[in-house]
């Protein structure tokens, strides 16, 4: 596995650098932090979550979780049942691009970022989450917005949660009716019967 994931973190490195060489990303302020500066900032933390929530759905429903694309691309991920926080990163390239890269790139040229510090925040608080929300562990039980039950119950394979979990608005889930809500997973979730890969193919790396 940790082959996979530091192999990822470079992969994902290659991907901002060439977007920014091929200047594809609009420009990050590094201005003393005013109120007007914190109020824009605010703004594009809460696109993030928006922006995030779509394309991160429209990539792991209709491609990863399609019946074609799920054993090419997703079925990697899915090995480790969310239950290893490094599993977050496990994953294969396309994976990786619709999941991570596609998403976090998205914001930046439809949103913009504003300021360097918030690029920074995301990225950090982003990657922990990421991790305690692929770990199994539950230290916030009852808090909506930190329940990693949401993510655990779509990686065994319950059509639900494609993009909610924790920091996500999961709007999409919802408006789609896949919504975890509690366990009952959503109605028209079309890969209820898409196998989970065992946990053999983790052997693979």
């Amino acid at each position: 596995m940790i082959p996979t994931v530091l192999r990822n973190q470079l992969v994902l490195l290659a991907v901002l650098v060439a977007a920014d060489v091929l200047d594809l990303l609009p420009a990050v302020s590094t201005a003393r932090l005013t109120l007007p500066v914190l109020t824009r900032c605010a703004a594009a933390l809460v696109g993030f979550g928006y922006v995030h929530d779509v394309l991160m759905y429209a990539g792991h429903r209709y491609v990863l979780h399609s019946r074609w694309g799920f054993k090419r691309f997703h079925a990697l991920h899915h090995a480790t049942r969310g239950s290893v926080a490094a599993s977050a990163l496990y994953m294969g390239t396309v994976d990786l691009l619709l999941e991570i890269a596609v998403p976090f790139l998205g914001w930046f040229v439809l949103v913009g970022v504003e300021h360097v510090l918030v690029v920074l925040g995301v990225v950090a608080v982003g990657g922990w989450l990421s991790m305690y929300e692929h770990s199994g562990w539950q230290f916030a039980p009852g808090v909506d917005g930190l329940d990693t039950r949401k993510h655990a119950a779509h990686h065994r394979a319950l059509g639900t949660a494609y993009a909610e979990g924790i920091g996500s608005p999961g709007l999409c889930d919802r408006v789609m009716g896949t919504s975890w809500a509690g366990g009952a997973g959503g109605a028209g979730a079309g890969d209820r019967t898409t196998p989970v890969a065992s946990s053999r193919q983790r052997q693979k790396d």
